[in-house]
């Protein structure tokens, strides 16, 4: 989360985010015990089938930062399958807070500009082909 008090020292920004993400995190951890807790009590769950669940959970908190279209799927389960009477996700907001576009490697942009140095050289030495209309 970016601080937006400009009217704040780099330093008050810096202590006022760091509060902040100890509070998600607490809030975060308040709903997995008790997600993890329904779960294990009401499907009358084990350790390990509860492990499996969280491990699945797991995989969609990655998913959520790696797929952009991952809260459109969680939509379309919830609200046009199932039927359930909530709110759809505010699409752009999702995608702003929470997917991270794959980074690429210093490695891979130069493999990149050398793969598109080489394609330069040669249209510059061939010309581009013909097109047919």
């Amino acid at each position: 989360m970016k601080s937006r008090y400009t009217g704040l020292t780099r330093q008050a920004q810096d202590v006022f985010r760091r509060e902040q993400e100890a509070r998600e995190r607490a809030f975060a951890t308040v709903m997995i015990k008790l997600v993890m807790y329904v779960y294990s009590t009401t499907e009358h769950k084990g350790k390990a089938a509860t492990e499996r669940f969280w491990n699945n959970i797991e995989e969609s908190l990655d998913l959520m930062h790696t797929d952009p279209v991952f809260w459109d799927r969680v939509d379309a389960l919830l609200i046009d399958k199932y039927k359930y009477d909530l709110p759809p996700f505010d699409l752009e907001y999702m995608e702003q807070a929470f997917y991270r576009p794959p980074e690429i490697t210093e490695k891979e942009a130069e493999q990149a500009v050398a793969k598109m140095a080489k394609m330069k050289e040669f249209i510059e030495a061939n010309g581009l082909p013909e097109r047919e209309v």
